[in-house]
């Protein structure tokens, strides 16, 4: 699967007031600029639009799922972008020419709706982000973006640049690492269901590896070559036998407003961290590749981000 992550550098123009976790707030603003850019009929409901099959709002926020299930168990298909919010800091309150930074990760064909999406941002920061938007708080300036160390658009020129930077992510390139323990940091909210009950304590290796193997599989259909050859079933069989050593894990609550939707919803996940010890070795490609790609519920919004470290 091709993907890209390109760092929006933002400069706040007046005092902010965001929430706690900004990933809700930048998703939720994203989706309605998004679509006032992109909508040529401007209407509420897209599913029986004309034009939803060229519409890139649409095609990011309200594509249907995959023709049947993969061989995981997913019948959703997933956006094909993961949003990166500005640090994990409580911070709330920002002045006039404070700088901040977000990340797009975009997957597959999304790549080439880059353009879109740094109009949207600019668009965004002209609505303004968080509390008191209307007051005119929140507005802000879109700087630069990057990809990695290239700028491929500056506010100065006001140009994209034609730069592919994409690189391939394939769980079946990614090397082994013979190791026997391993320590993954649950950065942002983790929201995931075992048995049909949310995860909301500890989480098993078992547990995590069978969302992994959900994620890559979505998102290999959906955006890739189709599933990879990975026997699923017998790699979560056997993860059974590695031991969850120490957790420090906690729920951390997060609640958003939906004005499509026009509903509170409950976000929120497990953060923090656990150690695991095992025969980690099978199963460190997918560990590295939801490295990149999140894992879990409203990775959209910057929840389900793991970082791995082989200890």
């Amino acid at each position: 699967m091709k993907y890209a992550e390109y760092s929006f550098s933002c400069t706040f123009e007046s005092d902010a007031l965001l929430s706690r976790h900004k990933g809700s707030g930048i998703r939720g603003l994203f989706g309605h600029c998004l679509k006032k850019v992109a909508c040529a009929q401007r209407r509420s409901d897209c599913r029986d639009c004309l034009l939803n099959g060229t519409c890139v709002y649409f095609q990011i926020f309200e594509s249907p799922g995959v023709q049947g299930r993969t061989r995981a168990g997913n019948n959703v298909r997933p956006h094909p972008f993961v949003l990166v919010p500005p640090g994990e800091t409580g911070k709330r309150e920002f002045g006039v020419g404070e700088v901040f930074e977000m990340s797009f990760k975009l997957f597959g064909y999304a790549i080439e709706w880059l353009p879109y999406v740094v109009f949207t941002v600019e668009q965004m920061g002209k609505v303004g982000l968080g509390a008191r938007h209307r007051h005119g708080f929140g507005k802000f300036r879109l700087d630069c973006v990057r990809c990695g160390e290239t700028v491929v658009y500056s506010h100065d020129t006001r140009t994209l640049e034609p730069i592919d930077c994409w690189q391939e992510l394939d769980v079946e390139q990614i090397p082994y690492r013979s190791t026997e323990r391993v320590e993954i940091f649950y950065m942002m909210p983790l929201r995931l269901k075992s048995k049909n009950r949310l995860v909301v304590e500890s989480i098993d290796f078992q547990t995590l590896v069978r969302a992994c193997c959900r994620r890559i599989s979505s998102l290999e259909e959906a955006f890739g070559n189709g599933e990879p050859d990975i026997d699923y079933s017998s790699l979560v069989k056997e993860a059974v036998n590695v031991e969850t050593v120490r957790s420090d894990i906690r729920w951390e609550r997060v609640h958003r407003y939906s004005n499509r939707q026009h509903t509170r919803m409950n976000i929120g996940g497990i953060v923090g961290k656990a150690e695991y010890h095992g025969d980690i070795t099978p199963y460190w490609p997918l560990l590295k590749y939801c490295e990149v790609v999140h894992i879990g519920k409203q990775t959209a919004f910057g929840n389900g981000r793991i970082a791995v470290v082989d200890k």
